[in-house]
């Protein structure tokens, strides 16, 4: 007898268990001495989540859920650290320089 493969749904990098990547932004965040150099950190680890999520096949819309999920926690990270420097939730999924960290 031969069974036939189940389609199913594969989330190859899950936003909710990314918690080690989120406290390692978090205590670079606090280390950073200026907006510009904390907006850099944020911003190098939001693109490359990013590249990643379009690499695996994620449409536009399940990325820009799954980068918000991981903003979240790279806040919530921030506020356990005691980060001066925290994402500023109501930006694009994508930041732009000189506004990602508030």
């Amino acid at each position: 007898m031969r069974l036939s493969p189940q389609p199913c749904t594969v989330i190859a990098f899950p936003a909710e268990k990314r918690s080690g990547h989120a406290f390692r932004v978090a205590h670079q965040l606090s280390k950073a001495r200026t907006n510009k150099e904390a907006d850099w950190v944020l911003t190098r680890a939001l693109v490359s989540y990013h590249d990643r999520l379009f690499a695996a096949g994620f449409s536009a819309a399940e990325a820009g859920r799954l980068m918000s999920v991981f903003r979240r926690l790279i806040f919530n990270e921030c506020l356990a650290v005691g980060s001066k420097w925290t994402p500023d939730l109501d930006d694009e999924f994508i930041p732009s320089n000189g506004g990602s960290c508030a």
